[in-house]
C-alpha cells in the first residue's frame, strides 16, 4: 500500500477526460471542443457555441440558420412549467429554480436520437430556454420573485 499526498477537493487531479472541454487551473485555460473561451467570446455568438458545443464543430451557415429556427421554435415555456414555477417559494433561489425547470423540460420532449446519438429534440428547447435572448426560464424565474422596494 502507499501513502498518498493530501489534497483539498481535487486540486490537481482530472476528473475525467473531455472532448467537450479542456481545463488547466495553472495556467488558466479554459478550451471548448480546443478552441479558447477568450476566442469564442471575441469571434462567435451564444448560439455559434452552443451549437459547437453539441455537435463539435462549428456551424456553416446553413446549419447556424437551421439551429437558430430551431431555437426561435422553442424559445417560449410550457405553461405546465409556468404552473409548476407559481409553485415555488418566493424566496427561494433563482438557481434552484433554474435548475429545477430544466430537468423538467426534458418531460415534455421526445427521446429521438439526433445527429451524432444526441438527443437535438431535447437540446433545441434546452438551449431556446436559456437567458441569452432575455427570454425563458431565468427571465421568469426573475419576473416571479420578490423584489424589496427601493
Amino acid at each position: 500500500m502507499t501513502v498518498c499526498e493530501y489534497r483539498a477537493g481535487l486540486e490537481g487531479i482530472p476528473a475525467t477526460q473531455s472532448s467537450i472541454s479542456f481545463v488547466d487551473g495553472q495556467r488558466g485555460l479554459l478550451e471548448y471542443r480546443g478552441i479558447s473561451v477568450e476566442e469564442l467570446a471575441e469571434k462567435s455568438t451564444f448560439l455559434e457555441t452552443s451549437y459547437l458545443l453539441i455537435w463539435g464543430e462549428l456551424p456553416k451557415k446553413e446549419e447556424l440558420e437551421l439551429f437558430e429556427y430551431e431555437i426561435c421554435h422553442h424559445r417560449r415555456l410550457k405553461y405546465r412549467i409556468r404552473d409548476m414555477m407559481k409553485c415555488f417559494p418566493e424566496g427561494g433561489h433563482p438557481m434552484d429554480a433554474l435548475q429545477a425547470c430544466a430537468a423538467a423540460l426534458g418531460l415534455f420532449y421526445s427521446r429521438r436520437a439526433g445527429r451524432s446519438g444526441l438527443h437535438s429534440g431535447r437540446c433545441c428547447p434546452t438551449v431556446g430556454q436559456n437567458p441569452h435572448n432575455g427570454s425563458g426560464l431565468s427571465t421568469d424565474a426573475e419576473r416571479k420573485r420578490p423584489h424589496p422596494a427601493p
